[in-house]
């Protein structure tokens, strides 16, 4: 559904992990189920979730900022 890049907040000075959709056209349904995937994602208080900083739409492309967990890297 998104790409995750390693990104710097400036307004927080703080890295921060951003999806954004892919495709270079917004879909209405996807950029949907992203905002839903930001909305239910604020509302959880767990040690294993991610906090979600910021939603938006830059450019025409929906984002979400999340708090950047340092992991292994993917391979693909």
């Amino acid at each position: 559904m998104g790409v995750v890049y390693r990104a710097y907040d400036v307004a927080v000075q703080r890295e921060v992990a951003l999806k954004i959709l892919k495709g270079a056209t917004p879909d209405p349904p996807r950029v949907r189920r992203l905002e839903r995937e930001g909305a239910l994602s604020a509302s959880l208080r767990h040690p294993g979730i991610v906090r979600v900083h910021a939603a938006g739409e830059l450019g025409g492309r929906a984002y979400l900022a999340f708090e950047l967990v340092e992991g292994a890297r993917s391979l693909d």
